[in-house]
């Protein structure tokens, strides 16, 4: 059948590649490849694993590299599995009003406690697809990616991880629309 999607960028230049330094960690463990397969069967899914420390943990990215219109609706998504933990989080950060969601990667998955104006979840395979959509405050788009042991309840609370565990990501995509599009992969730059 045919899949019919609007056009859309994805503003991420390296959605594969989490050890790249257009990434950046607070918290976390030095990201590295693992050995599972991503959702691809080509690619594999990459480490996020919390320190040890009692602080915030979360994966960030050269959000100034990125520019979006303001008042436009704006989705980041990404493909996650358990490695470890099986409760993540998505913050909205600068460029939005500061609002959070959480998601349970068990099952079909389950969207948690949050106060985004869009989420979604979808299980494929052995990843889960979750994105939020916010609506631009600023011209340069954040979002946070914060593995956690609980499902928290709060927007990027601070707690002690083991340095272990955490859970798997790859595939990040954000775009200007309502809602996530299929997987734009890139490598250096927006596609």
């Amino acid at each position: 059948h045919i899949l019919a999607e609007p056009q859309r960028t994805n503003l991420i230049t390296y959605s594969e590649d989490l050890t790249n330094a257009f990434y950046l960690t607070t918290g976390l463990q030095p990201v590295t490849e693992s050995s599972t397969l991503a959702p691809d069967g080509l690619g594999f899914g990459y480490t996020l694993t919390s320190n040890s420390a009692n602080t915030t943990h979360y994966l960030n990215y050269n959000w100034y590299d990125l520019t979006v219109a303001i008042g436009v609706d704006v989705t980041y998504s990404i493909f996650v599995k358990p490695n470890g933990y099986d409760f993540i989080q998505i913050a909205a950060s600068t460029g939005f009003a500061i609002k959070y969601q959480n998601f349970e990667l068990t099952g079909d998955g389950v969207i948690g406690t949050g106060d985004v104006d869009g989420k979604t979840i979808e299980k494929i395979g052995d990843y889960y697809k979750i994105s939020v959509t916010q609506i631009s405050t600023g011209t340069h788009p954040r979002f946070l990616l914060i593995p956690s042991p609980t499902a928290l309840a709060t927007r990027n609370a601070s707690f002690t991880g083991n340095g272990t565990d955490g859970v798997l990501g790859w595939g990040v995509q954000v775009e200007e629309g309502s809602y996530a599009t299929s997987y734009i992969p890139t490598s250096g730059s927006t596609v």
